[in-house]
């Protein structure tokens, strides 16, 4: 749908980390929070943002591909890269 911040934008810095995407940082800490495909409206969210887990959805893992093979084992949702983006529509 649509993100949209209640509080706390100002400490967000973004920077380009891909040919197809960009990543929102904690100016602070830098931990990543967000992932943002460049061109479009798709965004990836990291749940340890929010204080309330209530309604999120896993629709996948990003690069688990590139993880440690025990990674690959943990559940049913795909693995979400290049290939994902490229395909869909968004």
């Amino acid at each position: 749908d649509q993100l949209t911040f209640t509080s706390g934008e100002a400490h967000v810095d973004w920077y380009d980390s891909s040919d197809f995407g960009k990543r929102g940082c904690c100016k602070t800490c830098h931990s990543h929070m967000f992932f943002k495909v460049k061109g479009s409206h798709l965004i990836s969210v990291a749940p340890g943002i929010f204080d309330n887990f209530e309604g999120l959805e896993t629709l996948g893992h990003i690069y688990r591909h590139s993880l440690l093979d025990v990674c690959h084992k943990l559940d049913e949702h795909p693995d979400i890269d290049e290939a994902f983006y490229a395909k869909k529509e968004v």
